[in-house]
């Protein structure tokens, strides 16, 4: 019997990630296809680059390209790779904090509360469907704390511990802050029970370090930078910036953790109740020290919280530990109204966590639309991707705005306008938190320089209208960076560039093309002819259906008498503990 949860929780997990997966199918996020060309050019032979002979380290995380390119090796397509990976990073995800759980709650069944929310949540599976490092992070994060809390009875142990926080921060580089902060919390813990500090344990734990310091050192040796290229072109302290991460922060706790008056009775009533653990300070420290960074980084415009996604975790089991004790005391009650109104307020709190999270996905159109649309999104990119390859010679270039599904296809000299994978760009002074979060950067005048043979700029591929001048451009689509803007600020550019517009299926391509640089525009009308039907027909409108169905049940079940009870209970809840 004590077997039987954990085999529910592994079955549960198997199912509810493969319904996710099935629902969020073709929700790759782009960013994951720098990614994806690094690791193309490296088993080429043209070494770890975006462009050839150009290193800049586009890439966050090392550890995750090293995987990608392991995979793209042994034949695998990368889309299909790097969601497996992060679909098994999921499920152990899950199944290490039951672990943890069973250890910290003394139970079983009690131990099923924080996997159970973290599986049910949809933003954990929508980042593992997009192929980036979020998940799999998330996983050795669970498991550097797991390993930490309850296996460092011997030596070997804390060094295990150690070096899975190294991966932790070759993954993603503030993976070094969470490891200095257990480093220091478990000396602190340790002293505090024993009144003396255990040296050999803390240099056991420190076991990760050397191996970090030595990629540091080869990383500084290779790109003449501490950090990757993307957070010099993302992160900026400023007071937009705080106050930008501020309120992403207090988003992410009202919508995945319960709310911010949830949040901050689940701390008073830790402080008092459960200070003494060990477990329960580490976890809280973690997810704080997260709160931290994401205010001080500015957090971003993406869906279900990416920055602090791999913490939530710990967030769900906050939660359990909370709700656990509330439990177990109502059943000590003496009082029958007591004890049954504790457990009916329980109850309703788990509601809230559930519905809430689920109702964020499927009650508000604009996460459902984006996962519908990024195909679309997708499938234009790779259009564009051949397209350009097919128009362009050797030494011709094009530059794009966040667009890396076009730059994976094209496979030429590509220059990014929004400095991810540029230095120039990159280390550009601006000033950070004014404009989309994590697109801020940009040098219009520098790619000017460049003279790249094509520009697109933000959007171009998707036009519902034909525009015939630039001006035009900006009416029908008026998200422009800080490139875009500066490029059309200049006279030079007008001068040296001329509108090219392509009609496709689905609406209209453009872009800017430099004067006297010739380009096969008879390859190019070949190619839309030819594959255009492939890439933008009726194939690829078949899954759509099954999206406006969930709608529809969705839909129906809200104005059903048990969905307008649930909706009711809901709003009742939502701006109480918010």
């Amino acid at each position: 019997m004590r077997k039987l949860p954990f085999f529910f929780i592994l079955l549960f997990g198997i199912a509810i990630t493969f319904f996710w997966f099935w629902l969020f199918g073709g929700v790759t996020y782009d960013d994951s296809f720098i990614y994806f060309r690094y690791a193309a050019n490296f088993l080429r032979g043209r070494g770890l680059v975006f462009n050839i002979d150009d290193p800049v380290e586009g890439y966050t995380g090392y550890l995750w390209q090293m995987i990608v390119i392991l995979g793209l090796w042994i034949g695998w397509d990368p889309i299909v790779f790097v969601e497996s990976v992060n679909g098994v990073a999921l499920i152990f995800t899950a199944g290490l904090l039951f672990l943890m759980g069973r250890r910290y709650f003394q139970s079983s069944y009690l131990a099923l509360g924080a996997p159970v929310l973290f599986l049910v949540y949809p933003g954990n599976a929508f980042w593992a469907m997009a192929g980036l490092e979020t998940s799999f992070y998330a996983f050795l994060m669970v498991g550097c704390i797991f390993f930490g809390l309850y296996h460092d009875q011997n030596a070997w142990q804390r060094r295990f511990t150690g070096f899975l926080f190294c991966l932790l921060a070759l993954t993603r580089v503030e993976g070094i802050a969470y490891y200095v902060f257990f480093l220091f919390f478990d000396t602190f813990w340790n002293y505090r029970e024993s009144k003396k500090v255990n040296f050999k344990r803390f240099l056991d734990f420190c076991f990760g370090l050397p191996f970090f310091a030595f990629y540091l050192f080869s990383r500084w040796h290779v790109y003449g930078h501490l950090l990757p290229n993307t957070y010099y072109a993302k992160v900026g302290l400023s007071s937009h910036a705080l106050k930008n991460g501020f309120y992403y922060t207090i988003d992410c706790i009202n919508t995945s953790l319960g709310g911010v008056v949830l949040f901050l009775v689940l701390l008073i009533h830790g402080w008092f109740f459960l200070r003494h653990s060990k477990a329960w300070c580490l976890w809280l420290g973690f997810v704080l020290l997260s709160f931290f960074l994401c205010i001080t980084g500015g957090g971003d415009n993406l869906f279900f919280f990416r920055y602090l996604n791999p913490v939530l975790s710990f967030g769900f089991i906050l939660v359990a530990a909370f709700l656990a004790h509330a439990f177990r005391t109502a059943l000590l009650m003496t009082s029958l109204p007591w004890k049954w109104s504790t457990l009916f307020l329980g109850v309703l709190l788990v509601f809230h966590l559930v519905f809430g999270g689920l109702y964020g996905f499927f009650g508000e159109n604009r996460v459902f639309l984006f996962v519908s649309n990024n195909r679309s999104f997708f499938t234009m990119a790779r259009f564009h991707g051949l397209l350009f390859k097919k128009m362009l010679g050797s030494g011709q270039s094009i530059a794009l705005n966040a667009m890396p599904f076009v730059a994976y296809f094209y496979d030429g000299q590509v220059y990014d306008m929004l400095g991810l994978v540029d230095k120039t760009i990159a280390h550009r002074k601006l000033e950070m938190g004014k404009r989309v979060h994590g697109h801020e950067k940009g040098d219009g005048n520098y790619i000017l320089s460049q003279r790249p043979t094509l520009i697109m700029f933000n959007g171009s591929p998707f036009l519902d209208g034909m525009p015939r001048t630039l001006e035009e451009f900006a009416k029908l689509h008026p998200w422009l960076h800080v490139s875009d803007v500066e490029l059309m600020r200049n006279p030079r550019f007008h001068d040296l560039y001329e509108v090219v517009n392509f009609k496709i299926r689905n609406g209209y391509s453009f872009f800017f093309k430099l004067k006297g640089d010739p380009i096969d525009y008879d390859a190019g009308d070949s190619f839309i002819k030819n594959n255009e039907a492939l890439f933008l027909g009726e194939s690829f409108a078949k899954k759509k259906p099954f999206f406006e169905k969930s709608l529809q049940f969705f839909g129906s079940f809200m104005q059903s008498r048990a969905g307008a009870i649930f909706l009711k209970i809901e709003w009742f809840l939502g701006p109480l503990l918010r």
